[in-house]
């Protein structure tokens, strides 16, 4: 429904789709450590003709300067650890809000 409220180009669908499901993925999982009773809330707006959708979760954020590279050789056969490079490369702008607690992905139309 956010692809039709604000008449978005249709090949960014599934782009903001899988960014979406990273975050909140993220956000249950690392953020509210899978605890039922902590919400994470989504938020959208569409401002100068970009669209931002900011997703946050109950926890105590994290330190996203220093995130591992999951490229590289001593990483990459990890099971986890892409979610936030998949995001940065599937939307125009991430921010990191609250200490990482929301992270904000911007995707221009």
């Amino acid at each position: 429904s956010i692809i039709d409220t604000y008449n978005i180009n249709q090949e960014k669908y599934p782009l903001i789709l899988i960014a979406i499901t990273e975050a909140v993925s993220n956000a249950i999982l690392h953020g509210n450590k899978e605890q039922k009773d902590k919400p994470v809330e989504i938020y959208t707006k569409y401002q100068d003709g970009d669209l931002h959708i900011k997703v946050k979760d109950q926890g105590d954020g994290f330190d996203f300067n220093n995130l591992p590279d999951p490229t590289k050789s001593d990483t990459i056969e990890q099971e986890g650890g892409r979610g936030i490079l998949l995001i940065s490369e599937l939307c125009n702008e991430i921010k990191f809000i609250d200490n990482g607690c929301a992270i904000e992905m911007i995707f221009k139309n």
